[in-house]
């Protein structure tokens, strides 16, 4: 019994160190862009990974984007969408973005050298949402939750960010079989030479 116990604090004891730092470290930050809550290919707002690590640290990792709602960029036969991926400002090359389900975007085999300087950034925009699926009256923020995978992925200080900010995109009422639109007032008279008038 004596022997389990010294096994059992052991065990514990191990599980309690720490497995490792990642080399590089990232934190995430969205752009929140305001969305019509009708809509149904928004534009979300960009996504910011602000890294630091080592100097001449690789990272090689997989980095999947899900939203809250449906992803509704193109697609390609093969499943490839026209989302960005971009570090310091210059695109990716040899990294596809491919819809991974109907609410994530994937970027499989990243792979980033640290600069010298040893931070970078990493961008991830043209990101198309159905803003209507979270509901025309609802104005909870639009989320994306960040997660990498791989061999030297970066650690992550936060994973969840905002992206959009629904606000209604059309201002009407029903009343007996006519709408009524609410806007700017209509001029009391309109002539062509007002409509051209300088």
């Amino acid at each position: 019994m004596r022997n389990l116990g010294r096994l059992l604090a052991i065990a514990i004891a191990a599980a309690a160190l720490p497995l490792g730092e990642a080399a590089v470290l990232c934190r995430a930050a969205g752009a929140p862009t305001p969305v019509r809550s009708e809509g149904l290919t928004e534009l979300a707002g960009a996504i910011l990974l602000s890294c630091t690590g080592a100097p001449g640290e690789r990272v090689n990792t997989n980095l999947t984007i899900f939203l809250s709602v449906n992803v509704t960029n193109r697609t390609t036969a093969e499943g490839a969408v026209d989302a960005k991926l971009s570090v310091d400002g210059v695109p990716v090359a040899g990294v596809t973005p491919i819809a991974a389900g109907a609410n994530a975007v994937a970027f499989n085999g990243v792979s980033i050298q640290t600069p010298e300087s040893g931070a970078f950034g990493i961008v991830v925009s043209g990101i198309r949402i159905a803003a209507a699926q979270q509901g025309v009256d609802n104005a909870s923020p639009l989320e994306a939750f960040i997660s990498v995978s791989g061999p030297s992925s970066p650690a992550l200080s936060n994973s969840t960010v905002t992206v959009g900010v629904p606000r209604r995109g059309l201002l009407s009422s029903g009343n007996a079989g006519t709408v009524n639109c609410y806007g700017s007032p209509v001029p009391a008279r309109i002539s062509v030479s007002d409509l051209f008038g300088a």
